[in-house]
């Protein structure tokens, strides 16, 4: 337990934890904010991933000549899964569209997308998020928001044309 614990401390990129099947199907994909994405002209995603910005890619940027970041061009298929993945829809909602689209068996569809999901998210492309933290998440934003808004209506009443009560009246 200690050595798999140094293991994983000296080499996280080899021990980074299994994400089961059942796992992808319950999360909801949400696409990394750092990785800059455009459609081309035969509507693939291009993908514009960042190079690394630490010591030893600085190092390696100054040794070899490369670009600040990589190209990763996705096919149709691969092309629509990144568009879903807004954060807003799940795998199931995912896992419907593409079976519609491509006249596929859902079984099928679940199968090939859990494991492009897991190498997606193995590269640091997308962030699989548990559908309850999304939904505690948006009724705190929304809990919040109406807080804000009572708040205001509060606060601007007087404002919004009702007399206010004078002492002399």
């Amino acid at each position: 337990m200690v050595a798999e614990s140094l293991l994983q401390k000296l080499f996280p990129k080899k021990f980074v934890p299994r994400i089961t099947r059942q796992e992808i199907l319950a999360a909801v994909p949400i696409r990394n904010s750092l990785i800059e994405w455009e459609i081309n002209a035969q509507d693939e995603v291009v993908l514009k991933i960042p190079g690394r910005a630490d010591r030893v890619g600085r190092i390696l940027h100054r040794v070899f000549v490369a670009p600040s970041f990589k190209q990763v061009v996705l096919d149709e298929v691969g092309s629509d899964v990144w568009q879903l993945c807004t954060g807003e829809n799940n795998v199931d909602t995912i896992v419907k569209t593409l079976a519609k689209k491509y006249k596929l068996g859902r079984r099928e569809v679940e199968l090939s997308l859990a494991n492009y999901l897991r190498t997606l998210a193995q590269r640091g492309y997308i962030g699989l998020a548990k559908q309850s933290a999304i939904s505690s998440q948006q009724s705190a934003v929304s809990h919040q928001q109406r807080g804000c808004e009572a708040e205001a209506r509060r606060a601007a009443g007087p404002a919004l044309g009702r007399p206010k009560p004078s002492a002399d009246g």
